[in-house]
């Protein structure tokens, strides 16, 4: 179990710890527990594959032993939780201490009461489930490059097609004006040929101009 062991000193003096380890209590309270600064502070010791890791306050003295590589929010979560609960009792006994190690510990190495743990883990299930659906999504019908490319093509056709209606609509304008100058030449021109006519005409029908007649031979005389 990541939590291997866990002990609780005031001063020079263990109060309890748990599980039942001589190796690991003795290292503790015979080796590390006598050359530990008064001070508060906190500490990792390294002991082949394993961390020890104690916070001094206080007076007293927590230690937690853990596999290495364990996590060490966890590892201090735990100390900070059995400073916590023994601080609410008064002169606890060492049964007392043994028992509460012996809760937490199995509390602590249940992965289902890490509440970061489950939550992180419930936020890469959701961010994984998410990738799944999008990939899903796009194997059903185009990927996204070729949707973005029909885009682009939907957006450049429409363009060429205001383009051409444009010069469409221009062409015909031209052809428009075009037609009305040939018909506007065209009743010019009927214009001047009826005019040339009605002029020949009004010339042909004009009179002669009178002349006298002769004067009529005298009359013959009688001899």
């Amino acid at each position: 179990m990541p939590i291997t062991f866990a002990l609780v000193a005031e001063s020079s003096h263990e109060l309890g710890h748990y599980p039942s380890n001589n190796v690991l209590k003795d290292i503790i309270v015979s080796k590390v527990l006598p050359k530990i600064q008064n001070e508060d502070h906190k500490r990792t010791l390294l002991m082949n594959d394993l961390e020890l890791h104690y916070h001094r306050v206080g007076g007293k003295t927590f230690f937690a032993v853990v596999n290495q590589g364990y996590s060490k929010r966890i590892s201090w979560s735990f100390i900070d939780d059995i400073e916590t609960k023994l601080a609410a009792q008064s002169n606890p006994s060492t049964s007392n201490v043994k028992k509460l190690l012996r809760e937490r510990i199995d509390f602590f190495n249940n992965p289902q009461n890490d509440k970061i743990a489950n939550i992180t883990k419930k936020i890469d299930d959701t961010k994984d489930v998410m990738i799944k659906n999008m990939d899903e999504i796009l194997d059903r019908g185009e990927k996204l490059d070729t949707l973005m490319n029909t885009t682009d093509d939907l957006a450049t056709g429409a363009t060429e097609f205001r383009r051409g209606t444009q010069q469409v609509k221009t062409a015909m304008i031209k052809r428009y004006i075009v037609l009305i100058i040939v018909l506007i030449v065209i009743i010019l021109a009927v214009a001047a040929i009826i005019a040339l006519a009605v002029g020949l005409g009004v010339g042909l029908n004009t009179p002669a101009t009178t002349r006298p007649p002769p004067p009529a031979p005298p009359a013959p005389t009688t001899a």
